[in-house]
């Protein structure tokens, strides 16, 4: 038998892919990557490549084709509409803000409320190169956001109505407001995949929050404070409830339609006003739709076959697929909790081999059914195999031994307040001669009527310890430590070396032998008078070369007449401790001629 302290270095204790019984489920099937130093260079280049093709096109084309608002507010003829691209720079540490890089892309005049009638054959364009969505400057994530600012021309405030006029008509127009409107269109997110498509958008525009850093201002990362946290500003909502937009701010909130288009040349600063959409109507057949529409069938056909992937898609996406090359389906799991002599409740599994317990997926059958036994010894497991999978009865087990054999100071402390290896309680491990291994089958987990269970090799010790004086449990670090018993800590040496020394009628060479004795006495833990002979034995032994140096003899002598006149030694204990320390003074030339020179100069 071998009795062995463990350590805990890692957690968790063992990797499951490690376990034999996990080898096969959780086997590589992927080789590793083998990079060589010679093609590092061709890796960055084709990452880099593939994140600056990320776009559809090679320019993003915006065609502004109006700005809409309330005509009850007399809007201006025309606003001015600047479109910039902001770049985010996603932070790794703990902050201010994440660095963000604004660069604007021109201003261009916009119509207001256009009609069918009256609205200009053309329609100025915006256009945002491909290049600006390169993330080559830079070795983060970076997420690509389209921002769209509107204010009025400056040169329409002469025609316009005094300012207290057009305070009485509408307080509350964001239109008529001097302030400019602004709205940000994702362009990329983090991951650098493309989220604005071809479309025509309708654009809800907000009121540009008070200090945002403009792109001229933004454009240049060096300026400091351009980036200042204390720029940003924050919007409460009554309750702290979120507000939700209605549709119907489309209606009454100023917008900006927009038709966006992803092309590989640059386009010119005017095109051709669009033709508006129309809208889809599901309860005509698709020929006149497509017909409406001005499109061929092939659009319809795709958009019909798209729609019918979806429907199939909602439908049998939970179906396995089917065919020759389809992988096989798992089986049906079924997991029955017993308790008692009847099932309280039954658990319908999904089609995978998932530990219900810590999900740990353990590829096939057989691991999942060893994982349940060994890592979950809470319960028992009887497997019972029928026609579409296999039943899995859960059960209390009765012999299992809850007791806590770790720290007990762990139960009390936080989670994840433990770091680093930690001594365990020791365990005791039989060292056996076991046959060969058999190989792996379901039998062992079917239920056997002679109940044929191996019982563990390895015993440990559950018993916990408390200490006399304060009733705290002992950890298993300091199980080998025996602290009841000492007598001398190094603080109660202290404090009494520290009291002795403090009496003002006491000589010097007194509280040098009191400290002394105090200090053998407390050491061995002499308790009684039928001790002191023995602790006067042991005294002169250790410390009587030290009484002779320091001339301490005449203290000692003094201090065994006072042990005699409170009783506790007798007069034949006296003379048999000054005869053994003169024979230990007669074995000592040097200590012989010392003593003799303190009694002489004593004398004299």
């Amino acid at each position: 038998m071998i009795t062995k302290c463990s350590y805990k270095p890692l957690k968790p204790l063992f990797l499951h892919r490690n376990l034999l019984y996990m080898r096969r489920a959780s086997a590589r099937r992927v080789k590793p990557k083998v990079t060589r130093v010679n093609a590092l260079l061709a890796m960055a280049e084709k990452k880099q490549s593939d994140l600056t093709n990320c776009t559809p096109g090679q320019y993003l084309t915006i065609s502004h084709i109006g700005y809409y608002v309330s005509k009850d507010d007399s809007p201006p003829s025309s606003v001015r509409v600047e479109v910039s691209l902001k770049k985010l720079c996603h932070k790794r540490r703990k902050e201010g803000a994440a660095p963000a890089v604004t660069t604007s892309f021109g201003w261009t005049e916009v119509v207001v409320n256009p009609s069918d009638a009256s609205a200009p054959p053309t329609v100025p364009t915006s256009c945002v190169p491909a290049e600006s969505f390169s993330t080559q400057n830079g070795s983060g994530p970076k997420t690509f956001v389209l921002v769209v600012r509107v204010s009025p021309q400056q040169g329409n405030r002469e025609n316009e109505e005094p300012n207290n006029k057009r305070r009485k008509v509408s307080r509350s127009s964001s239109a008529a407001s001097s302030e400019p409107l602004r709205a940000e269109l994702p362009v990329t997110d983090r991951a650098g995949r493309c989220l604005l498509t071809d479309g025509e958008y309708d654009v809800l525009l907000t009121a540009e929050p008070a200090g945002q850093p403009t792109a001229a201002a933004s454009a240049t990362p060096g300026r400091p404070g351009a980036n200042s946290p204390r720029k940003t500003s924050w919007e409460s909502f009554d309750d702290g409830k979120p507000v939700p937009v209605p549709l119907d701010a489309f209606s009454t909130a100023p917008t900006l339609k927009l038709r966006l288009a992803w092309t590989n040349q640059p386009p010119q600063p005017t095109v051709e006003r669009p033709r508006p959409l129309q809208a889809r109507d599901t309860n005509q057949p698709a020929s006149a739709v497509a017909k409406r529409c001005g499109r061929g069938t092939v659009k319809k056909e795709e958009s019909s076959s798209s729609a019918n992937s979806r429907e199939s898609w909602s439908v049998d996406k939970d179906r396995p697929p089917a065919g020759a090359g389809s992988p096989p389906t798992p089986p049906l799991i079924l997991y029955q909790f017993i308790y008692g002599p009847a099932a309280r409740q039954q658990t319908e599994a999904r089609q995978d081999l998932l530990c219900p317990w810590c999900c740990l997926d353990c590829g096939k059958l057989y691991p999942l059914l060893k994982h349940l036994q060994l890592c979950h010894a809470r319960f028992t497991f009887c497997y019972t195999p029928f026609a579409r999978g296999a039943r899995i009865d859960v059960s209390l087990n009765e012999s299992y031994d809850s007791s806590y054999a770790g720290n007990p100071l762990d139960l009390t402390r936080p989670p994840g307040a433990r770091c680093g290896p930690g001594r365990r309680t020791p365990s005791t491990s039989v060292l056996v001669c076991r046959p060969r291994r058999q190989k792996p089958s379901l039998a062992e987990f079917q239920q056997t009527e002679t109940e044929e269970r191996m019982r563990p090799f390895v015993t440990g010790h559950n018993r916990m310890y408390h200490r006399t004086a304060t009733n705290l449990a002992i950890p298993p670090a300091e199980l080998g430590y025996d602290s009841e018993g000492e007598h001398d800590h190094p603080w109660l040496r202290t404090k009494t070396r520290r009291m002795i020394y403090e009496f003002s009628d006491v000589n010097e060479g007194e509280k040098a032998l009191m400290v002394m004795w105090n200090l053998h006495v407390m050491k061995y833990n002499f308790v009684g008078d039928l001790q002191m002979p023995q602790a006067l034995a042991m005294f002169i032994e250790q410390h009587g070369a030290t009484i002779v140096n320091r001339n301490l003899y005449r203290n000692f002598v003094l201090h065994l007449a006072s042990l005699y006149d409170f009783g506790v030694i007798s007069p034949g204990h006296i003379h048999r401790a000054i005869q053994q320390f003169q024979e230990l003074v007669e074995g000592d030339g040097d200590l012989t001629s010392t003593l003799v020179n303190n009694l002489l100069g004593a004398a004299s």
